[in-house]
């Protein structure tokens, strides 16, 4: 283990090898073991954190923004079911495919579930809803990285470029779910519509 870049208020170390998962309490532990002392400085409050359990949380914020997609997807699909369940004899074919729909965003979400797969190490304690926490976290994680970044560290800069990256793509695939939802509503009614108007009676001459 070595130093990659360290400023006043961060401490970015190399450890090749390391054992894994990352856990905080045996990086710490291991920190605090007796070294030189001038070989590491650390603060009674402070927090170790992994650049790769990051990159990994952050490959993974794509699947749940996905997962939010869907869900969206799911919630159209259910209100036009509710709208066209008043008349189920008219428009039989048109819950079929609807429900169709509804069968593959729940296989979807299935799927995703299964494929979420996030570090404990970046997680609540108590419950994964916990944004508060979310909030504190990333926050402490990415002032460290921009100090870090300023006084030269490529790693840094690398992880904060990345981490910005994934958060756009996610927030573009959460903004398509939420357009391709309110379409379907908005394309259901106008069909609805559509289908309700008198046909035209030609007169034939």
């Amino acid at each position: 283990m070595f130093v990659e870049t360290q400023t006043d208020t961060a401490l970015l170390l190399a450890a090749p090898g390391a054992d894994y998962p990352f856990m905080e309490n045996r990086a710490r532990l291991y920190l605090q073991a007796p070294k030189d002392p001038d070989y590491y400085t650390l603060g009674p409050d402070s927090s170790f954190y992994s650049l790769n359990d990051l990159y990994w949380f952050m490959s993974n914020l794509l699947l749940a923004a996905l997962l939010l997609a869907v869900l969206f997807f799911s919630v159209a699909i259910w209100a036009r079911c509710c709208k066209l369940s008043r008349d189920m004899k008219k428009n039989r074919r048109l819950l079929l495919v609807n429900g169709a729909l509804a069968a593959a965003a729940l296989a979807g979400i299935q799927l995703i579930l299964y494929a979420v797969d996030l570090p404990s190490s970046l997680l609540p304690r108590s419950r994964i809803t916990d944004f508060a926490h979310y909030a504190e976290t990333f926050s402490a994680l990415f002032s460290a990285l921009r100090d870090l970044a300023q006084n030269g560290s490529a790693a840094a800069a690398d992880a904060i470029r990345f981490a910005q990256g994934r958060m756009v793509l996610a927030g573009l695939i959460v903004l398509a779910g939420i357009l391709i939802s309110v379409g379907k509503i908005v394309f259901g009614s106008w069909l609805d519509k559509r289908r309700s108007r008198p046909k035209p009676r030609h007169a034939a001459w």
